[in-house]
């Protein structure tokens, strides 16, 4: 039995409704979880460099990385002098 334009597209319209309150739950979880467990925000140190033949040069290297940002979720992360963010230069 053929399949017609219409049913297909309402097909397809549930589908996307579903995935998306699914989405919509999990987004919602994850940040409830967030909130019950919140850590204190993580500040960059400062760093202040060397002075050079009167410039001021900073040794920063980018590095990759895993952060925790939701309990026991790790995401790839890249940073400056470390796994996350980078220092505050001060000139």
């Amino acid at each position: 039995m053929p399949i017609c334009r219409r049913q297909l597209l309402r097909g397809i319209a549930a589908s996307s409704l579903s995935v998306g309150a699914c989405t919509s739950l999990s987004v919602q979880r994850a940040w409830s979880q967030a909130k019950s467990q919140s850590r204190p925000i993580a500040v960059p140190a400062i760093e202040s460099g060397q002075l050079l033949d009167g410039k001021r040069v900073f040794d920063l290297a980018l590095q990759a990385g895993r952060t925790e940002f939701l309990p026991g979720l790790q995401t790839p992360t890249i940073g400056v002098n470390g796994a996350f963010l980078g220092p505050t230069l001060r000139c």
